[in-house]
């Protein structure tokens, strides 16, 4: 059996946590209202525009399934992406229309008061809530935009960017000024600073839709489009204005595209408080590379979050996430009644945190008609094994701790699962019914 291993101190995360209500960090791993857990994200969506009574409604009945879902290891969040409205017309505008036209420094308070009242229903039922407060998909212009004709930034609405909205949008022409200012719905001779203003004012006006519910976090700036200074020096700004005008100091985060080296300098950034990035479309994002992916995002030491890429949902990226000590993210959605997604969350219920660590160990073997990774911590192991149904094959081999060990198959295809009992000497043999060709797996090691 050719094995692989990568970082192999397998240090458990088993101390206390801490932190007050919402979303915390400790030594790379989520914490949520104090305690250690895996962080189920949806999304993102924003409001519908219809009958104000029929979206409670919707309201209700999504937070009390999430809820009902919930366990202390295992917790949920939705976000909120009010730019949403720049390419979807059934949506609520975050912004007053005036004759047609979206007014990017007047906010429509109705949109913030709805805001309000998603959070409080949210933080009820002990749900976790992103606020989106920047959104790259919503300047790119051209053919491959996806918002930009309708944003009110668009100078087209009269806003104050250019061809390129992109680049102008991150310039922050006076970076030690972080007032909130009432005027800004009004000529400046000044246009760059006005920009700032809006964007100020934006922001400020989010802060205050939020209230003192500690269950909100901020996406900072999602589907950022590279890292470089001005754009660092955008952030940085940002997080700091945050720091102004946000008494909670609610944790912050930002998405890029595509995960690398290059966008080193985003994940180290102080106040950056979660590494997220989406699947990409090629290496990083093929099969068993987003467990390796996710787990080298680890040595930041912040929770990692795997963004999805697509308008679908793919359980395999689920699973690849947690294997690779990350926490992944649906879109709206699975069906909270799907029994695919309702075995995976009971395995994570039934696994805790502990192989969450940033140092637990991460191994595949790769055979000619089968591939298996598995991430293993202490006395616990999560994998995922991928079979070419063409060959029978042989069983899966994992290396694991010597002694008995307990646990479950779980079919990614149908949800089905069935108990699972081996016995390692070092290495364990895993038999799986040749027809299946992907199920992720669990093992606790027995204390008997």
């Amino acid at each position: 059996m050719q094995v692989t291993t990568r970082n192999l101190d397998s240090t458990e995360v088993s101390a206390p946590a801490h932190g007050g209500p919402g979303v915390h960090s400790c030594r790379g791993v989520f914490v949520v209202d104090g305690a250690f857990a895996h962080l189920i994200n949806f999304g993102p969506f924003s409001f519908k525009n219809v009958e104000r009574a029929e979206l409670r409604e919707i309201w209700t009945g999504l937070i009390g399934s999430l809820s009902g879902l919930q366990s202390e290891k295992v917790r949920f969040r939705v976000r909120i992406n009010p730019w949403l409205w720049c390419s979807d017309y059934d949506l609520i505008s975050p912004w007053e229309v005036r004759g047609g036209m979206p007014r990017s420094a007047s906010f429509n308070g109705e949109y913030l008061q709805l805001l309000t009242e998603f959070v409080g229903i949210a933080s009820e039922g002990g749900v976790q809530v992103e606020v989106v407060l920047f959104d790259g998909e919503a300047f790119i212009p051209g053919r491959k935009g996806t918002g930009y004709f309708r944003n009110p930034f668009n100078p087209r609405f009269g806003g104050l960017l250019g061809p390129s909205p992109r680049p102008s949008f991150f310039q922050v022409s006076a970076p030690t000024n972080f007032e909130v200012r009432d005027d800004i719905d009004s000529d400046w001779p000044n246009m760059s600073l006005h920009l700032q203003l809006i964007q100020h004012g934006w922001v400020n006006a989010f802060v205050k839709a939020a209230g003192g519910f500690a269950n909100v976090q901020w996406m900072l700036y999602q589907n950022l489009d590279g890292v470089d200074p001005v754009r660092i020096a955008f952030i940085e700004h940002f997080i700091e204005f945050l720091r102004v005008v946000d008494p909670l100091d609610r944790a912050i985060s930002c998405t890029t595209r595509t995960p690398g080296p290059a966008d080193s300098a985003l994940y180290r950034t102080f106040g950056i408080d979660t590494v997220q990035s989406s699947v990409a479309q090629d290496g990083f994002g093929v099969n068993m590379e987003i467990a390796d992916g996710l787990h080298e995002l680890r040595e930041f030491g912040k929770p990692v979050v795997l963004e999805s890429a697509t308008s679908g949902w793919d359980i395999r990226n689920a699973w690849l996430a947690v294997i690779g000590g990350g926490s992944p993210t649906f879109p709206f959605g699975p069906e909270l009644t799907d029994p695919v997604f309702l075995a995976f969350v009971k395995t994570l219920k039934d696994i805790g945190t502990r192989l969450l660590s940033s140092r637990a160990r991460i191994w595949d073997d790769a055979q000619p008609d089968s591939q298996t990774i598995w991430r293993s911590g202490g006395d616990q192991v999560i994998g995922y094994t991928l079979r070419n149904t063409t060959q029978t094959g042989e069983p899966c081999g994992i290396r694991i701790k010597p002694g008995k060990w307990l646990g479950r198959f779980v079919n990614v295809r149908t949800g089905d699962s069935q108990d699972l009992s081996v016995t390692s000497n070092g290495v364990a043999s895993i038999e799986m019914d040749y027809q299946v060709s992907e199920a992720a797996f669990y093992l606790i090691r027995s204390r008997e």
